[in-house]
């Protein structure tokens, strides 16, 4: 499910769960990195903690 604009996406695929990792993708870059799903969750509040 895709949700029109969030500026972040979280990609799960089965491939990255076999491997324990989803895709964290910036819409406005288009920049994705791989990491586990708990990073992932980590690093959007760390994004929106720091803008209020």
């Amino acid at each position: 499910m895709d949700l029109i604009g969030l500026p972040w996406r979280i990609t799960v695929g089965p491939r990255g769960l076999a491997n324990g990792v989803v895709e964290l993708t910036s819409r406005r870059s288009g920049e994705s990195v791989e990491m586990s799903a708990e990073a992932a969750v980590d690093r959007i509040v760390e994004i929106y903690a720091a803008h209020p």
